[in-house]
This record gives structure tokens, sequence and C-alpha cells, in this order.
């Protein structure tokens, strides 16, 4: 038998209409839903900054995590800050960390320069921006850091004018650098330069590898035993010297006319520098702030704005005339 159909009636036409337009409005809601969920979860993955340490047993660094985090914090973004341990190894396994992670800026202090080029390449093809800190990498898009030439010539400058005042200008220079970071090679090169500008006539007794108290510990030892007549320490930072400076003071040599110079204003080098000690003078590097321009610049790179690219430490000498104002 034949079903009949429903006669038609203006009612029904308009109760399917309504109900069509019910279900539409529906679905756009639960496309509006889907929209803001998915906004709402983007917005809450802070954008990350990863930053690989080639080796942070210096309490130089701790000021410019501080600067970093704060900034971070203020501007809500995520900073990863990863210690290599000057283990290459470990230092390439972090990177690949950070650009597997979603780092949008990756910040690179290498311990070796020759492998991790190839990670700014690697970044880059994944979108991520790179920063090279205190060693110049090919293709990075930021340069932050030390003049590691001009600042070693500083350390060396004051280091000479205080060989011709107090030891007629004929001193006995040992130079601490550390040649397996080629940044901080320069530095110690610059050191040595900036001496014999200013003393011209002081003896070079050699260079000694100490870039950590424990290096400056051992090398302190040496320089009491080979050289004797040693009367200038000149470090590319104050932890070097301030290992030799505790080896010199525990060996009774502390009331000697010795003048010992660092760079990074630690806390214990200004200190010793305020204490009349053997320990003349010191370079000072804002870290704090440092920290704080390399989360800004890192910030305006994700978001597409003008940005430094090259950000670099200003260099003060300080002495025991000016110690005060860079002492917490």
């Amino acid at each position: 038998m034949r079903r009949l159909r429903e006669p038609f009636t203006a009612g029904s036409s308009l109760t399917a209409k309504r109900l069509r337009v019910t279900i539409n409005a529906m679905k756009m809601r639960w496309w509006f839903i889907i929209l803001l969920s998915l906004l709402f979860s983007t917005a809450c993955q802070k954008v990350k900054i990863g930053f690989s340490v080639n080796d942070d047993d210096n309490p130089f660094w701790q000021p410019l995590y501080k600067g970093m985090r704060e900034k971070a914090q203020e501007l809500g973004v995520e900073v990863v800050i990863r210690d290599a341990k000057l283990d290459v190894g470990v230092q390439s396994s972090d990177l690949e960390d950070f650009i597997a992670a979603g780092c949008k800026v990756v910040i690179i202090h290498p311990y070796d320069r020759e492998a991790v080029i190839p990670y700014v390449e690697k970044a880059h093809a994944k979108g991520v921006k790179i920063f090279a800190y205190d060693t110049e990498l090919p293709g990075a898009d930021v340069y932050c850091g030390f003049d590691n030439k001009a600042g070693g010539k500083a350390i060396g400058a004051m280091a000479g004018a205080w060989i011709n005042e107090r030891l007629d200008g004929k001193g006995v220079a040992a130079i601490l650098s550390y040649p397996p970071i080629p940044a901080l090679d320069e530095r110690g090169k610059g050191i040595m330069e900036g001496i014999m500008a200013v003393a011209p006539e002081t003896k070079i007794a050699g260079f000694f590898t100490a870039g950590l108290i424990s290096q400056g510990l051992e090398e302190g030892k040496r320089l009491m035993r080979d050289i004797p007549d040693v009367n200038i320490v000149a470090g590319i930072n104050d932890a070097g010297v301030l290992g030799v400076y505790r080896e010199m003071v525990d060996a009774g040599w502390g009331d000697r006319n010795i003048g010992l110079f660092g760079c990074d204003a630690a806390a214990e080098a200004l200190e010793a520098i305020g204490g009349n000690t053997l320990y003349r003078g010191t370079i000072y590097l804002d870290t704090e702030k440092m920290g704080c321009a390399i989360i800004e610049t890192a910030v305006d790179m994700v978001k597409g704005k003008e940005y430094n690219r090259l950000i670099r430490y200003g260099l003060v000498r300080v002495t025991m005339e000016n110690y005060g104002q860079y002492l917490e």
C-alpha cells in the first residue's frame, strides 16, 4: 500500500526552518567554542627561550641568570638554562633538546665553537632564532657579550698603570688565559697588549690556563714555586685570579708588593680590593642588566619587532677608589 504523504501546511515548513536554524546555530557555537579553546591553549603555552652555557662554575653567571629570570617573568615567557660543564656532547644534546622542545630562541655560549655551528642551521630550519653569547657564530641572529680584545686591553692597561706607579714600570707578569675557548684566549692576548702598551718594560713570564677558581689555586702554587719574583697576575676573569689570590694569602705572600687584576667584579674580588689586599682591580660588567637585555631582545624577535643585533657589555675599571659603588 502506498504511503500517503503528510499534507503540506505553512506551519510545518516554518517549524523545519526553525529546526535547521537552531541546528546551524548550535554548530556555530561549537565551532566558536573549539576555536576559543585552541586560542586559549596557544596563549597558555609560554614562549620558551633556551640558554646553553658551556660551564657556569663561576659566580659571574648568577646575576646574569637573575636578570634573565626576572625579565622573563615580567614578560610572561619561560627561560630554560642548561650547564654543559665543558662537555661537547652534553652541549650538543642540550641544543637538540631546545630545538625539539619548541624553543623560539636559543642562546649559545659555546665550549667548542666548531661543534655548535651546525646547530645554527638546524635551528633556523625550524624557525628558531639564535643568540651567540661571547663567541661569534656564523649565521647567528644576534651577538651578545664582551668585546674580548677591548676587555683584555682594559685589564692589561689597569695592571700596567699599577706597574708604573708601584713597580717603577718594571713588573714580572703572569697572564691567566683560557685557550680552549677562543674568545677567552683573545681576551688573554688583549691583556698582554694592554700591559705592554702602558708599561713596556714589563717582563711577561708566560700564559697560564685558569678560568675557574680551582684552576687558579693550582696555577697559584705553580707561580710561587716556579716564578718567585712574579709581582703581577692579570686574568681573563675574577674566578681564576681569586684562586691565585687565595693561594698567595695562604702561603704568607699577602703583604708583598704584588698586584692581582681580574674581570667580572665578583663579590669576593670587590671585598678583597676594598680590603687593601693583593687584589688591586677588576672590570665591572653589569651582568644583571645584560640578562634583562637578552630576554627583551629575544621577545622582540619572537614578536617580529625591530631588535639590536649586537649587545655589548660596557667596561668599567674598578679599584680601591670606587669599589664601593659596585659592592652590593
